[in-house]
């Protein structure tokens, strides 16, 4: 199960800087979405167990860990 706390978003977007309309990406914000990590448990996704995601785009990238079972541990959007 997730935990986001409203109050980290709210400060999150409030603080954020429209860098791009400024002619830069500095990726200094980020939004990390955390996940309770289980132990223990079968494989679920052969292919994913202790994998790191890096996914690029135009405005930004994400990166999805997962751990020892192929479950997601976090995602970080920047």
């Amino acid at each position: 199960m997730a935990e986001i706390k409203i109050e980290e978003l709210q400060n999150y977007v409030d603080n954020l800087k429209d860098w791009l309309s400024e002619g830069h990406s500095l990726a200094k914000e980020c939004l990390v979405l955390k996940f309770k990590k289980g132990y223990g448990e079968p494989v679920i996704d052969d292919e994913m167990v202790n994998e790191t995601l890096y996914l690029q785009s135009r405005n930004g990238n994400i990166t999805i860990e997962f751990d020892s079972s192929g479950l997601m541990t976090s995602i970080e959007i920047s």
